[in-house]
């Protein structure tokens, strides 16, 4: 009996004792596991919460620039600047200022005077406390610093006001106090402290979402992070231990500025201490329970204590979705859903910091570090399947218009419209992305080769007909795409993405609405893309101009008119030739600007003429491009009025070729022009498909010959006999001929004969600027004597 109960007692102490001791030791691996695997995800954030910032300031710094670039380019700033109209010019630095969230916005001399302050706009012409930046930027073009203004930290930007040499320098600036601070801290989750260290080695606190004792004590540990910058270490501030990590921000002659980030180790611990609290009342409790307990208890703990064990392994695997599932509903219950809540906490933190660094804020889409992952996927997959993914890249034309005239606010909303219009058009396998700005990019990883690309491409184009409907405002958009295949394209993500590029930034400027990447693009692409920059500019400049080639009056030999010819006379490379050059204007958007200068020079110096004394008639060359334009015979009309032109003196020519791209469409535009009484020319006739039928439904007053059939008349009775008959097509139409390429005086007298009214060509003169024409009027037989 003795035996009997000693030998229960020494089986109830043993199993009491294994139990303490399995308890024991599931305490200490969860204990250790929670803590390494809390300092690991606080590290994560540390990493992942730099990086967030790192781009959200660099994001802030863009948009301060882009938003100063803005006012720089507003032709009205500029003229208030000039006439130094200092209402104006604060009234405008105001609302810029306003519009994109900055606390401060300078205008600075070139010799370092401030000229206007929101801060203190009635003041005038102080000194400007930071002269080294604007050298800085003199040298680099634009700067930013941080820099101390009446005491108050401020992220500066500053940008030249350019016309077109920098004549004074545009300064904006957001505060750095607590609340950017806090702003921060909404975003990473972690404390923000901004700290200034001058060259004596004193610390200030210029920002920080610590409370004051802890802000305090941070002054006298943070020197040991000076040489540590970007490495994670542990500091202690009054009886918390906290991860930190610091950020250099930038260095000035007088301050050293850097961010340091922390999260607190006992903060993130909290939920684990709970749980140890918890662990540590069922091992009390454990002690007193009885033999026959002892070996229940041991039976039921066993099994939650591994899976919690197996659990906290998974964690620290980073497998947050594994939960522990406990029938209990005693201590050990507790433990494990408070385990499984700690996990999905973590989880969902986790998802969250994830969820930010790989999609767009404002969009809600997949972002540049997504695609990446993505198309490498989709390579990946179509290398064991029939299959070639296609990437579509869409710009949008005119949405920096957009932006400056409507507000970032609506252009923010109308970006998130196209996000939704665009993902609405993909299929369930495909994905769209928002890599900045107005620029989409769509993956299709079960895409069937280039057609299959165009067709979509098409079909999203279609999509883009219909209006944009942002706060009352109907926005009407046109979008350019750009088309890459793999594998023909690039078989790996970076090539692809860089040929789609390439086709993309091409598209923009391109006559179509998309363009298919092909090899050749890579060499023509630099030089398309500078020839097109370089272009606009000398249209936006005045840097072409107009040589004129007379037309002579074949039966009496005296001057008729002239044809106006654009020329440009490129600061590098001399004469550019027109077939360099025009051809490349009619592909892009660039023949319509190009087409309004030539016809208002054309216009005004025609009013010259007329002054002068010298009345003949002007002829001014229109592309194909510019026939589908419906806003061409509103130009002409406002230039005829505005130079107060006889219409009948002008002279439109026209190509066949240009006809017959588009016939109805170009019939309602020559009609408008010539219902405002101006002359209408086919030129290069005899070179298109245009029928007899089309031409007599054309309000057409001339007919140029092609100089491929006149040139050669004199040795070619076949281009004799082509001749004949064009003139008297003509005239039996009522039309006046003129004929091209004129260079000999043999050719001239078979036209006389033949009854050509008008002709031009070397033989008379070669296209002259205007001060050369003007001596050819003098010296030639066939010119008039001013």
């Amino acid at each position: 009996m003795f035996r009997f109960h000693r030998f229960q007692y020494r089986i109830i102490f043993f199993f009491s004792g294994l139990l303490i001791l399995v308890q024991l030791l599931a305490f200490l691996a969860i204990n250790e596991t929670n803590i390494r695997n809390s300092k690991e995800q606080i590290e994560n954030g540390l990493v992942v919460g730099s990086r967030v910032f790192t781009r959200l300031m660099n994001s802030r710094l863009e948009r301060l620039a882009e938003s100063a670039r803005l006012l720089s380019g507003d032709f009205a700033f500029k003229t208030a600047y000039s006439t130094g109209d200092k209402a104006t010019i604060l009234s405008a630095m105001d609302n810029q200022r306003s519009r994109v969230g900055a606390d401060v916005m300078m205008i600075v001399s070139t010799d370092y005077s401030v000229m206007a302050d929101t801060l203190r706009p009635k003041e005038a012409q102080v000194p400007f406390s930071f002269p080294e930046l604007i050298k800085k930027a003199e040298e680099q073009g634009e700067t930013s610093s941080i820099v101390l203004i009446n005491g108050q930290p401020y992220q500066l930007v500053i940008v030249p006001l350019l016309a077109p040499v920098p004549i004074s320098w545009i300064c904006i600036g957001f505060t750095i106090d607590n609340k950017l601070a806090r702003d921060f801290q909404g975003i990473t989750l972690l404390d923000i402290t901004f700290i200034r260290e001058r060259p004596d080695h004193h610390l200030d606190i210029l920002a920080s979402t610590l409370s004051k004792p802890l802000s305090d004590s941070l002054i006298s540990v943070f020197s040991q992070f000076v040489a540590s910058a970007q490495k994670i270490d542990v500091i202690r501030l009054k009886n918390d231990n906290y991860m930190s990590i610091r950020i250099p921000l930038n260095k000035g002659s007088d301050h050293f500025v850097s961010v340091l980030m922390q999260s607190s180790v006992e903060k993130a611990l909290e939920h684990f201490y709970r749980l140890r609290s918890a662990l540590i009342g069922l091992f009390a409790g454990s002690i007193f329970l009885s033999l026959f307990g002892a070996v229940m208890i041991a039976r039921s703990v066993t099994k939650p204590v591994l899976a919690l064990a197996e659990a906290a392994k998974r964690i620290e695997e980073g497998e947050y979705e594994h939960r522990v599932t406990v029938a209990q509903k005693d201590e050990l219950g507790s433990l494990a859903a408070a385990f499984n809540t700690m996990a999905h906490g973590i989880a969902e933190r986790e998802e969250q910091i994830r969820y930010q660094a790989y999609h767009d804020r404002l969009t809600g889409l997949p972002n540049r570090e997504c695609l990446h992952i993505e198309l490498d996927k989709a390579i990946q997959s179509s290398q064991s399947a029939d299959i070639a993914p296609i990437l579509l890249m869409l710009n949008l034309n005119r949405f920096k218009a957009i932006n400056g005239i409507l507000g970032l606010r609506i252009g923010d909303l109308l970006l998130k419209q196209v996000g939704e219009r665009l993902s609405s058009f993909v299929t369930e396998s495909s994905i769209t992305f928002h890599l900045g700005g107005d620029n989409f990019v769509l993956l299709f990883p079960e895409g069937r080769g280039v057609e299959h690309g165009v067709d979509i491409a098409q079909r999203l184009l279609a999509g883009f007909e219909g209006p944009f409907l942002v706060e009352g405002h109907p926005i009407s958009l046109d979008a350019r795409i750009g088309i890459a295949v793999s594998p023909i394209h690039g078989n790996d993500t970076e090539t692809l993405i860089k040929c789609v590029d390439i086709a993309a930034h091409l598209a923009k400027d391109s006559a179509d609405d998309y363009t298919v990447y092909s090899p050749r693009l890579d060499k023509q692409a630099p030089r398309q893309l500078t020839m097109l920059g370089e272009l606009r500019q000398a249209i936006e400049q005045d840097d072409l101009v107009l040589y004129y080639q007379p037309k002579i009056n074949i039966k009496d030999g005296r001057i008729s008119g002239v044809e106006s010819l654009v020329r440009w006379n490129h600061p590098e490379h001399g004469l550019v030739p027109p077939d360099d050059f025009i051809p490349l204007a009619e592909q892009t958007g660039l023949i319509k600007p190009l087409t309004r200068w030539a016809l208002k020079t054309a216009f005004a110096q025609k009013e010259a003429f007329r002054k002068s004394g010298l009345e003949i008639k002007v002829a001014v060359n229109l592309s194909a491009r510019n026939l589908q334009d419906e806003q061409l015979p509103l130009v002409v009309s406002e230039l005829l009025q505005y130079y107060k032109i006889d219409p009948p003196s002008i002279i439109l020519e026209i190509t066949e070729s240009a006809i017959m791209l588009d016939p109805e469409r170009s019939m309602q535009i020559i009609k408008r022009l010539d219902g405002l009484g101006v002359n209408i020319s086919i030129d290069d006739f005899g070179t298109g498909y245009s029928s007899l039928g089309y031409l007599q439904r054309l309000p057409v007053d001339e007919l140029k010959i092609d100089k491929s059939f006149v040139t050669q008349m004199d040795r070619n009775s076949n281009d004799v006999v082509i001749v004949r008959s064009v003139i008297e097509l003509a005239h039996n139409l009522g039309l006046k001929v003129t004929a091209e390429g004129i260079e000999t005086k043999e050719t001239y007298d078979m036209l006389e004969q033949l009854g050509c009214d008008r002709g031009q060509g070397y033989l008379m003169s070669r296209p002259l600027p205007i001060a050369a024409f003007y001596q050819w009027l003098q010296d030639s037989k066939w010119g008039i004597s001013l």
